[in-house]
């Protein structure tokens, strides 16, 4: 799943402000979609989640 969503979110970044992306975010349910956290920092190689 992670391999999956650095893909999509490379896809997205290389795209850039020229291909119309001028941010990109997450959302937080409050664990209400199931027990499953994905770290996006992480998946992306920045810092560590706590």
């Amino acid at each position: 799943m992670s391999a999956a969503m650095r893909a999509g979110m490379d896809a997205i970044v290389a795209r850039g402000a020229e291909g119309g992306v001028s941010r990109l975010s997450a959302g937080n349910y409050g664990g209400k979609l199931g027990p499953f956290h994905f770290h996006l920092r992480r998946i992306l190689g920045g810092e560590a989640a706590a």
